[in-house]
Order: C-alpha cells, then structure tokens, then sequence
C-alpha cells in the first residue's frame, strides 16, 4: 500500500520548491495565484499539451503548495511550508538535501 510521502519527504519537496523559484524568480507568481482578488476558478494548465510553451503553465499556480500550507495532517509541514507565503527569493542562502536526512548511515547499513 502506497501511503504517499512522508513529512521529511514532504518538507524536502518543499525546500525544493524553494530553492527553485530562488534560482528563477519569475516563477514566484505560481506560489499563489490570484484573479482579480480572488483564487482561479480553474488550474489552466494543459497537460496534454506536447508544446511546452503552449502549456499555459506561466498562467498556472502552485495550488498543492497551497494546500500544504492549510490542509496537511501535520503541523511541522503546514508551519515550514508557510515559508512559500515570505520574501525568500531575495535571500542566498538555500536548503541543502542533508537538512531532511534523518536516516543514520551506520544504522542504514
């Protein structure tokens, strides 16, 4: 059974995200997305479009983020997801993969 990720795994994604929109600050408008004061009605983002710059996903959002910041089950991954809704991308420092590894590489093998 399939049980999705985990909350390290989680937050990892997330630091990700993260990281990605620092590299490419143009990207931030799809962290939250509004039309006219209000969230869109509808994600227009075509995924079945073969030409990337045809996908309208510069029109797009982050709804999933979004989503993690209201609606997880755990805390941990609504209050470091909340770093989405800061001014981040103006910061150099990024999340390194190693600040989510909780696994003891001796223990490991």
């Amino acid at each position: 059974m399939n049980e999705g990720l985990g909350v390290t795994d989680t937050m990892c994604v997330v630091a990700l995200i993260v990281n990605l929109i620092k590299r490419n600050p143009k990207c931030e408008v799809l962290i939250s997305r509004d039309t006219n004061g209000s969230k869109m009605e509808a994600d227009p983002f075509l995924d079945n479009e073969s030409d990337p710059l045809a996908t309208k996903a510069l029109e797009s959002s982050l709804w999933e983020a979004d989503m993690l910041m209201t609606k997880h089950y755990d805390p941990r991954v609504r209050d470091f997801t909340s770093v989405l809704k800061t001014d981040f991308t103006g910061k150099k420092n990024f999340f390194s993969p190693e600040d989510f590894v909780q696994v003891d590489t001796l223990e490991a093998l």
